[in-house]
């Protein structure tokens, strides 16, 4: 079974912008920790074996990177 989260806590009591937020502010977490655990790798020159065997991580990578750049992050 795929990895999932786990760590949303929300309830359906909520607002739906409520949970929205609630919900944008997880992916961006989840992107954080992402993005600075693949700039390590990449820093140490290990990623490579990591972006060739998972066509997930790596698209997500270059979508992320390309995002970052123009938003004027690296």
């Amino acid at each position: 079974m795929p990895c999932r989260d786990g760590g949303y806590e929300g309830s359906y009591s909520e607002s739906l912008t409520n949970q929205i937020e609630d919900l944008k502010n997880r992916n961006d977490l989840l992107a954080r920790v992402a993005c600075a655990a693949l700039r390590e790798l990449e820093s140490n020159g290990i990623a490579d074996m990591l972006l060739i065997r998972n066509s997930e991580v790596r698209d997500w990578w270059a979508n992320h990177k390309a995002f970052d750049e123009k938003e004027g992050r690296r």
